[in-house]
């Protein structure tokens, strides 16, 4: 009886199954960074509208009233931790992408709009007469306006500011939006709905730009 003998790979056929993997990875890699990218933004998308939650228990408790971004040495989401609970409560309120992408290190991922808590230099403001509160910003994606080189560029992005025509010129080199959502920021609006969009200039090109950073009555 004749016996039959196993035949192996040739180094030619070894080859081109790399070949096709390598090939097969390629075209998975993007998809699967792009998937992780959007998974990120809803998780981000998420902790924001907790913030906003958050932040209405505020006005609750405070007669109505935003908290300022900073004051007494703490900022904004140093007040909200007691609505927020559990053990590591700063991380529901932060951008998860810059989470993993600094990871170990402080951030402060979301910025309160500056304009509308001190609108005329006016402190402690109230919102609940405020008109079409769906078309204004409460919180949005931040970024440093001015990165120091080799510093991290979220650690003080606590305050949300126009990239342009801002009036309170002191506060210029604090945080601005940032488009790191597929070149979109989350923007959580005063209804505490949240979106990605692009945020308008404070300006006198529009009304609308202006009621999208101050609010009107």
């Amino acid at each position: 009886m004749l016996k039959r003998t196993a035949k192996g790979f040739t180094l030619v056929e070894l080859l081109v199954v790399i070949g096709i993997i390598a090939v097969l990875i390629s075209l998975l890699l993007p998809a699967l960074s792009k998937a992780r990218a959007q998974g990120l933004a809803i998780v981000c998308a998420s902790n924001m509208r907790q913030a906003g939650i958050a932040l209405r228990m505020y006005q609750s408790e405070f007669k109505g009233y935003l908290p300022l971004s900073a004051s007494d040495g703490l900022v904004w989401q140093h007040r909200l931790v007691k609505y927020i609970g559990g053990v590591r409560p700063y991380e529901k309120i932060r951008c998860a992408a810059i989470e993993i992408e600094m990871s170990g290190t402080s951030t402060l991922s979301f910025g309160l709009n500056v304009v509308l808590v001190k609108f005329d230099n006016t402190y402690f403001k109230k919102t609940d007469r405020l008109r079409n509160p769906a078309k204004i910003i409460l919180v949005a994606d931040t970024i440093m306006r001015t990165p120091v080189t080799g510093a991290n560029p979220y650690n003080s992005c606590f305050e949300l500011m126009p990239l342009t025509g801002f009036p309170y010129t002191a506060y210029t080199t604090s945080g601005i939006a940032d488009y790191r959502h597929s070149k979109l920021a989350n923007v959580l609006y005063l209804d505490l709905h949240v979106s990605a969009d692009r945020l308008p200039p404070n300006d006198n090109s529009s009304s609308g730009n202006q009621h999208a950073w101050k609010g009107s009555y």
